[in-house]
């Protein structure tokens, strides 16, 4: 087995110089910034229209660090959303009411329980 004089029974340990152990932990971390960042856009891109999706795609794909990264997450968070339909904006603001009171029910429900174990 390729590596086996790097296992010790329970783990591998592979021997690497701080630098270069350094450079990986950097590298995990601008991996999972950059996921949160791309997480973010993905998000956002939903509500913009055809160009501007298709100008922050092209930018994320330029994009060489999560600097450059950043910058095309701040130009899909600042662009402007799609005109809203407004049937859509009538159903999105009644599902919003539904879940308030549905929180409003289950709450009550949760403190009648309660009061009844009590």
């Amino acid at each position: 087995m390729p590596g086996a004089q790097y296992y010790d029974g329970k783990k591998l340990n592979i021997p690497i110089s701080k630098e270069a152990a350094v450079e990986l932990i950097e590298r995990w971390i601008h991996q999972g910034i950059s996921s949160m960042m791309a997480c973010i856009a993905t998000q956002r891109l939903s509500k913009l229209n055809e160009y501007e999706r298709n100008r922050v795609q092209k930018c994320s794909q330029a994009a060489q660090d999560i600097y450059e990264q950043a910058r095309c997450v701040v130009r899909a968070i600042d662009a402007k959303p799609k005109q809203m339909d407004p049937t859509r904006s009538i159903v999105s603001r009644l599902k919003t009411h539904l879940r308030q009171l549905l929180v409003q029910l289950f709450t009550l429900l949760m403190e009648d329980i309660i009061t009844s174990i009590f």
